[in-house]
């Protein structure tokens, strides 16, 4: 049997560590069912936390997996001064 998606949470909010309108993260957990039904597992490795955040300023953007980040965009060196690239 393919294993069925089931949305458990959504959150999404203001992040920014001074002004919290310079970032935004929106957070979706959800889980596959092995159950015929589609209902929620007891088995909780099964379940996964997908995190992105960004900032409409500067544009760039993070997607984690479970903790791990996956991709990075809009870290690329504009001259502007900051950390260059990557965040440290």
């Amino acid at each position: 049997m393919t294993p069925r998606p089931y949305a458990i949470d959504h959150q999404s909010d203001a992040a920014g560590r001074v002004i919290k309108a310079s970032k935004r993260r929106v957070l979706f957990r959800f889980g596959f069912s092995s159950s015929a039904d589609g209902r929620r597992c007891a088995v909780l490795e099964d379940e996964h936390v997908v995190t992105l955040s960004w900032s409409p300023t500067s544009g760039k953007a993070v997607l984690a997996a479970d903790g791990r980040e996956i991709h990075m965009a809009g870290f690329a060196d504009t001259g502007g001064g900051g950390s260059g690239g990557r965040k440290r």
